[in-house]
């Protein structure tokens, strides 16, 4: 089974002409070309497409091994990366410096790969060892095995702050919060460890300890040692319950976590579950949502725009731009009402900013967090990969996200536990 995922739900319009890339999935003998297209991060942040398979290697044969994987992983950041001034530097140039060193060892050449891939001065942009590989992979599709948390991502100066706890993970059993400051892993400090890496050191076979040193800051600083045994997780990125307004008037929560390839039609089960139970409108919350599948955004979006309405538009390194539209019909037009603060990312911004652009929602919190690109991530040859930014997107107005955010209509704070339907405006 090669690596690679399709758009779930309803099929994309692209009106024109369609620049998704073709992948080939095979299963069973049968081969299968479906159009792609994926957004951020893993648990952190980042939007990111799943690339299947290795590019293939043409580099003369009087390479190493080690330098051959260099000069791959600096062509597959070549072929696609948004910035061709690749941050102002002679790329060419740079390619034939690497490769003429020697290396010992593979370690020697993940670390060129990390230096040429550093020179971009893009934080999404970014090697990733096999294991990052096939973590990055398993919270994209939703399976994973490990303790339950999300990392925010940029981590902090002290260590790596915990974003997200998955209820009733063994994070969450274990008494681990969000905010929470991981210090060690193991016994070894994290300072100098990036979110991928430290997701990676978490995660590992069920059945086995982690041991996490943990800092909180409550009224006084305190200082954790938990011991938590990894299980086999399905990450369940959609939550629903129903609401009662100040009006007396019955809501439909709809949590979304993350963003996988399970996420649209979750929150579709969930939107027609809360209208049977009588919802009159409906929020939305993106809070400490750091995206994830770039489709999933997309294809939640669709679930509230009516057919023929701007989701979002990409543009590639070419300034190629593709019209991404709903192309279903609204499964509800009730009022919707999108909570936000500055940890909402990616894919969220996606659906926040087609909701706001099409007047189809109320958004009420703070700034997002401003990540508005899209990477791919390409398998290398010997197993590990390359996130690499290959577009950026833009609201349905055209108004740029990335490092700007999106804008709530209502700046508000509102309570994170059911007191906070006394944010909602009247009838939003």
């Amino acid at each position: 089974m090669e690596i690679g995922f399709a758009c779930t739900g309803a099929p994309l319009r692209r009106p024109r002409v369609a620049r998704c890339t073709k992948m080939a999935i095979t299963s069973g003998g049968e081969n299968r070309n479906r159009s792609f297209f994926a957004g951020a991060a893993g648990a952190l942040a980042a939007s990111v497409v799943i690339w299947s398979g290795a590019v293939t290697n043409t580099t003369s044969f009087a390479l190493t091994d080690e330098q051959k994987l260099i000069a791959e992983a600096w062509r597959v950041v070549d072929q696609g990366y948004i910035d061709r001034t690749f941050n102002n530097q002679d790329w060419f140039k740079i390619r034939m410096k690497a490769v003429k060193k020697q290396y010992k060892d593979r370690q020697e050449a993940y670390q060129a790969i990390r230096k040429i891939v550093s020179s971009l001065d893009d934080p999404y942009t970014r090697f990733l060892s096999p294991d990052q590989l096939e973590s990055l992979t398993s919270t994209t599709t939703g399976d994973i095995a490990g303790i339950g948390l999300e990392l925010y991502p940029g981590g902090t100066k002290a260590g790596l702050q915990v974003l997200n706890v998955e209820e009733e993970g063994p994070a969450f059993r274990n008494g681990l919060k969000p905010d929470d400051v991981i210090i060690e892993i193991d016994g070894e400090e994290t300072t100098e460890l990036t979110p991928d890496e430290g997701a990676a050191r978490i995660r590992g076979s069920p059945g086995t300890t982690v041991v996490l040193t943990v800092q909180r800051t409550t009224d006084k600083q305190e200082e954790l040692n938990l011991k938590i045994v990894r299980e086999q997780l399905k990450l369940k990125s959609v939550t629903q319950s129903v609401k009662i307004s100040p009006e007396n008037r019955k809501v439909g929560y709809v949590k979304i976590k993350s963003f996988n390839g399970s996420t649209a039609d979750d929150v579709k089960a969930a939107l027609e579950n809360l209208k049977k139970q009588g919802a009159q409108e409906y929020v939305v919350d993106l809070r400490n949502n750091p995206g994830g599948y770039f489709p999933a955004g997309v294809e939640v979006a669709q679930l509230f725009l009516d057919e023929g309405s701007t989701v979002a538009f990409v543009i590639n390194s070419k300034g190629i731009q593709d019209e991404y539209m709903s192309s279903m019909p609204a499964v509800t037009r009730d009022p919707v009402a999108v909570l936000i603060n500055k940890n909402t990312a990616s894919a969220s911004e996606v659906l926040a900013g087609a909701l706001k652009d099409n007047n189809r929602a109320v958004l009420i919190g703070e700034k997002s967090f401003g990540k508005g690109v899209v990477q791919t991530v390409s398998p290398l040859s010997d197993g590990s990969g390359l996130a690499v930014t290959i577009a950026k997107y833009e609201t349905p107005n055209h108004k740029e996200v990335n490092k700007v955010g999106i804008f709530p209509d209502i700046s508000k704070t509102c309570p994170q536990d059911e007191t906070f339907v006394q944010c909602l405006p009247d009838g939003f």
